[in-house]
């Protein structure tokens, strides 16, 4: 076991606790937001066969009662989880929380209308592979993802710190916009490659792309 080390969590407040309970006592934890959300003004289709929910966090931002009837595919089982939590039926979850399972288990969505609600800025990859599967889609963006204010100011107050972890590839922009840099965690390969580009030295990424995921990276590497 690593001497104690000091790790930053950065996921929006309030979203730590899985990350904070797996490594209680396993480190020195310090928490940084480096995620907030601003909602963005959308209108959903009159009518929608199905909706592509890669994060929970969009449901903060839909019309959900216009919603309630239609079949949702969820990327992974907190998503899936929140998506039944606000009353949504959802029909497909892949095996692994990324982006080109998900659309192996969606397969042929030729005809099919699909509402793909999502954050201002996202990669790519998953409106790409369903308007190649076929779908009639709304790719929507109902919120952005800001830096919160004051973060370089309490970033700076922290001191020296072993490492970052990352859930998101927003979370690694913010860092590197606030003056971090050094070592990180990251929750999947999307969050990786926009680390790596950034410069920051990535310790581990998670095999399973949930929080969990992410502190069972982090404990590998403690135990190392």
């Amino acid at each position: 076991m690593r001497s104690r080390a000091h790790l930053l969590l950065t996921r929006a407040q309030g979203r730590n606790g899985t990350l904070r309970s797996a490594l209680a006592g396993l480190a020195e934890l310090s928490e940084l937001p480096l995620i907030a959300f601003e909602g963005l003004p959308h209108r959903l289709p009159e009518a929608v066969d199905r909706v592509v929910i890669s994060s929970a966090t969009v449901l903060e931002f839909l019309e959900l009662d216009a919603l309630q009837q239609v079949p949702v595919a969820a990327v992974g089982p907190r998503t899936k989880a929140a998506c039944e939590a606000a009353g949504l039926f959802v029909d497909r979850v892949p095996e692994r929380a990324l982006s080109s399972v998900l659309l192996r288990a969606l397969g042929d969505l030729s005809g099919q209308r699909v509402l793909y609600p999502r954050a201002e800025v996202v990669p790519p990859e998953l409106e790409q592979g369903l308007r190649a599967a076929g779908a009639s889609l709304t790719s929507l963006a109902v919120y952005r993802t800001v830096c919160p204010a004051g973060a370089r100011a309490a970033f700076k107050r922290l001191g020296p710190v072993d490492g970052v972890l990352l859930a998101s590839g927003s979370a690694a922009i913010h860092l590197h916009s606030i003056g971090g840099s050094g070592r990180v965690f990251c929750i999947g390969p999307s969050t990786e490659k926009v680390a790596r580009e950034l410069g920051f030295e990535v310790l581990g990424v998670a095999s399973s792309h949930t929080s969990q995921g992410l502190a069972d990276c982090v404990k590998a590497w403690l135990r190392d």
